[in-house]
């Protein structure tokens, strides 16, 4: 079964943009419907087929649709029908704990928290561990990436960020804008655009530890 991602963070798309797919109206679809509406069937006929073998479930771009997110239980059972489709399902949940974040991390095996290294990204990250810990998710299944976007001498080394943050930072990414600039240009994930890029093997290394880790279980 290939792998799904699903962007849940209604109103504010941006996946759908960057590969091809804008103006989805998939998860809408299913956060507008009774809860009844939110079948298997549905969420399957909501998957975007990309090229490069993975379905997606794409959030809106429309701002006014932020207030879906309110429809916590039709989360719980989009989520727990994601489950039954493939293997692997990628969520990006945004940033913030908003109630249905809270339903719906207690149902995920791993969670990737991703940090910079500022001050005010590591303070934010080391706030929100300590939440997700308050909702008995077990801080050995936190997984913090810290992302270099920028080649900057002030920005923080691994060891200064993971000792101020008091949290180990299991991937560095390099940073890389002109990759990334390119996949947009293609509409293509980065690791597809160049396999042998440093930044795509620091990709394929969280994903073959998130493998490992479900290999154990």
């Amino acid at each position: 079964m290939y792998g799904r991602e699903a962007e849940l963070s209604s109103g504010k798309g941006s996946l759908g943009i960057d590969l091809g797919a804008p103006n989805q109206k998939g998860l809408t679809e299913i956060l507008r419907g009774s809860i009844a509406e939110v079948t298997v069937e549905k969420v399957m006929s909501s998957l975007v087929p990309h090229n490069s073998g993975i379905k997606l479930l794409l959030a809106s771009e429309n701002p006014r649709d932020v207030s879906l997110i309110s429809n916590t239980k039709n989360y719980e059972t989009l989520v727990t029908h994601l489950e039954t489709l493939a293997s692997f399902i990628v969520m990006d949940l945004g940033d913030g704990l908003p109630d249905f974040v809270q339903k719906v991390l207690p149902m995920c095996n791993e969670c990737i928290l991703v940090v910079e290294g500022t001050p005010s990204s590591i303070e934010h990250t080391k706030y929100l561990i300590d939440e997700l810990a308050s909702l008995n998710i077990n801080r050995k299944n936190i997984s913090v990436v810290l992302n270099n976007r920028q080649r900057s001498d002030a920005l923080m080394s691994l060891n200064q960020v993971q000792e101020k943050l008091g949290h180990l930072i299991s991937t560095a990414l390099t940073p890389a804008p002109e990759l990334f600039l390119q996949a947009a240009r293609i509409q293509a994930p980065v690791v597809f655009t160049e396999p042998s890029n440093l930044i795509s093997l620091q990709f394929l290394k969280i994903a073959d530890t998130i493998i490992e880790r479900k290999k154990a279980r």
